[in-house]
């Protein structure tokens, strides 16, 4: 029998307000909280009872190196945004969030970060109808965006009226519902909505500075952190991030996501 298992964290988890716990402790419960988006396929959807995605099956593979074939247990913690996340690991609701976060200098102030484990650009995602090809056509129109999210900090530096959104599918949904003129994310979040949807597009799609996708573990926690690094270097090495690409975002994205400009296995060789 499989002696690793998986189960769902209670909404009362939300906010138990005690600290994360350290590595041996983890390995000590068999239990680690991991925080994950329920509305943010292919990444993370909570279809059923069951979560599904590219970065539920990451968590999964992580968290198996760090019991090391032991007996041990993810409780999965719904996050809807990266905002929620921070808070998560903030008040020790998750040992860890693996939830499309990136670094920057501001969030490093609010959590540790891994290696990363994709590489993101921002995105827009708008109406075919009203023909935006840049982002001056949406000079003085309303942006729609995630709290805490690149698409979000990247329109306010340039002086764009935002309207904040919890999800990405709630975003996606207020684009359609006429309540912004463009949903801005990272690129691979928004370019799944033309796949299902062919009333939007995504006209632009590599705006900024390319970022990175890591996990994040509450500030000090550095044994968990310096175990999740191992974890991602023997992933890699294996080729289990191409594995899973092929798995859950090629055939998500129809083949028109192409994973080297994601993935970031050439990184992990030179280790």
């Amino acid at each position: 029998m499989n002696k690793f298992l998986f189960a769902f964290a209670s909404s009362a988890l939300l906010f138990s307000g005690v600290c994360a716990k350290s590595l041996a402790e983890i390995k000590s419960s068999g239990t680690i909280l991991i925080a994950v988006h329920d509305d943010e396929a292919p990444f993370g959807k909570l279809n059923g009872d069951k979560y599904e995605g590219f970065e539920i099956t990451l968590a999964e593979a992580v968290a198996a190196k760090i019991f090391a074939g032991g007996e041990g247990k993810v409780e999965f913690v719904a996050s809807a945004n990266d905002e929620t996340s921070y808070r998560l690991l903030q008040d020790g609701a998750v040992d860890m969030a693996v939830s499309t976060l990136v670094p920057t200098a501001e969030t490093e102030k609010l959590a540790d970060f891994s290696s990363p484990y994709f590489s993101v650009n921002v995105g827009i995602l708008t109406r075919k109808a009203d023909a935006i090809t840049s982002i001056k056509d949406l000079k003085d129109k309303t942006i729609l965006a995630m709290p805490g999210s690149i698409g979000e900090k990247y329109f306010q530096k340039q002086g764009y009226t935002i309207k904040e959104c919890d999800s990405a599918g709630a975003c996606a949904r207020a684009l359609l519902e006429n309540q912004g003129d463009a949903y801005a994310d990272e690129n691979i979040i928004v370019m799944a909505f033309p796949v299902i949807n062919r009333e939007v597009e995504v006209p632009q799609k590599n705006l900024g500075a390319s970022e990175f996708n890591s996990i994040g573990v509450q500030k000090g926690n550095t044994d968990l952190l310096k175990a999740i690094d191992a974890a991602l270097v023997e992933l890699s090495k294996t080729g289990f991030f191409e594995t899973e690409f092929n798995n859950h975002i090629s055939p998500y994205y129809k083949g028109t996501a192409e994973k080297k400009y994601f993935l970031l296995d050439d990184i992990y060789n030179l280790l």
